[in-house]
C-alpha cells in the first residue's frame, strides 16, 4: 500500500486567494508532476488553510477529509484515460469558485495592453483559429476553457487560463498554461462565422443567456456528480452568475469571416472612453 508523499506537492492560487494543495502517492508521483507542468505549477510545501486534489492509485488507503477530493488512477492506465482524469480533476476547482461567485466559460482568453477579452463558442466555432490570427501586439493565453473570478474591492473579474485538453486527446503539440496568473477582463464576444466582420452589442438580457449557456458547456460535466436537488440548485446558482457576470461586463456579438481583421472591432469597441 502506497503512502501520500508530502514532499511531491504543488499548489495553485486563484485571483481570490483561494489555494489548492496537489499532491500524491508514489505510485502517481508522475501523474502529478505531469499535471503541474501542464498547468505550470510550482512545488511547495502543503498551504495550511487549502482545498487538496490528491493524485493516488487505486490501492492507496485515505480518509476522506473535509475540502479533500481523490482522485484515483488505475494501473497501466491508458494514455486517454489519463488525459480525461487529469481534465476532470479540476471540476473541483471550479465548483469552488462558483461558490465564490466566481465562473468557468468554454472561452478563449486573448490579452491586448494588459486588458483580457473573452471569445466565447461551443467547440467547433472558430476559437482556436481567431487565437492563430491575431496580429503583433495581441496574446493568446488560452483558446478553450477560462475561469473568471470577481475583485469585489476593484469592481472586476479577473480571468484565469485553462488547458484545451482536447490538444493531448488529438495529438495536437502539446502546451502549458500558466493557471495561476490572471488578467482583468475588459469585454465579452460570442463568436459566430460570417461572411464579413461585424459586432453588435449585447443586452444584459441576452448577455445573461448566452453567458449562462457557454458556462454550462462546461458545468454539465460538473452536473454528473449529482443528484437531481443538488443540480437544480446549482442550476439556479449558474443563471445567478451569468447575471452577476453580465451585469458588470459589456457583451457583444463578433461575427467573424476567414478573412477579415475582426481584433480591429474589438479595438474599436475596447477603447472607447467608459461613459459616465
Amino acid at each position: 500500500m502506497s503512502e501520500l508523499d508530502s514532499d511531491n506537492c504543488y499548489r495553485l492560487e486563484l485571483s481570490n486567494h483561494q489555494v489548492w494543495n496537489i499532491v500524491s502517492d508514489d505510485e502517481t508521483s508522475e501523474i502529478t508532476d505531469e499535471f503541474a507542468s501542464i498547468l505550470m505549477l510550482h512545488k511547495s510545501s502543503p498551504a495550511k488553510e487549502a482545498y487538496t486534489l490528491t493524485f493516488c492509485s487505486a490501492q492507496t488507503k485515505i480518509t476522506n477529509l473535509a475540502n479533500n477530493w481523490i482522485v484515483r488512477f488505475s494501473d497501466n492506465i491508458s494514455y486517454r484515460d489519463k488525459i480525461l482524469k487529469m481534465w476532470s480533476s479540476l471540476l473541483p476547482v471550479y465548483k469552488q469558485a462558483m461558490s465564490s461567485n466566481g465562473i468557468p466559460l468554454h472561452a478563449a482568453l486573448i490579452e491586448r495592453n494588459g486588458e483580457g477579452i473573452i471569445i466565447a463558442a461551443p467547440g467547433g466555432t472558430g476559437k482556436t483559429t481567431c487565437c492563430k490570427r491575431l496580429p503583433e501586439g495581441w496574446n493568446a493565453l488560452c483558446d478553450d476553457e477560462t475561469l473568471l473570478i470577481p475583485d469585489t474591492k476593484e469592481n472586476v473579474f479577473n480571468a484565469h487560463p485553462f488547458p484545451t485538453w482536447s490538444n493531448f486527446l488529438l495529438d495536437r503539440s502539446p502546451k502549458n498554461w500558466d493557471v495561476g496568473a490572471y488578467i482583468p477582463v475588459k469585454s465579452i464576444f460570442f463568436l459566430h462565422q460570417a461572411d464579413t466582420d461585424r459586432i453588435e452589442p449585447l443586452g444584459q438580457g441576452n448577455s445573461t443567456a448566452l453567458i449562462h449557456q457557454s458556462s454550462g458547456q462546461i458545468c454539465r460535466r460538473i452536473w454528473n456528480w449529482l443528484d437531481k436537488k443538488e443540480q437544480c440548485l446549482w442550476k439556479s446558482l449558474l443563471f445567478d452568475l451569468a447575471g452577476n457576470l453580465a451585469l458588470k461586463i459589456p457583451a457583444f456579438s463578433l461575427f467573424t469571416s476567414l478573412n477579415g481583421e475582426f481584433w480591429k472591432l474589438i479595438e474599436s469597441v475596447n477603447d472607447k472612453p467608459k461613459e459616465t
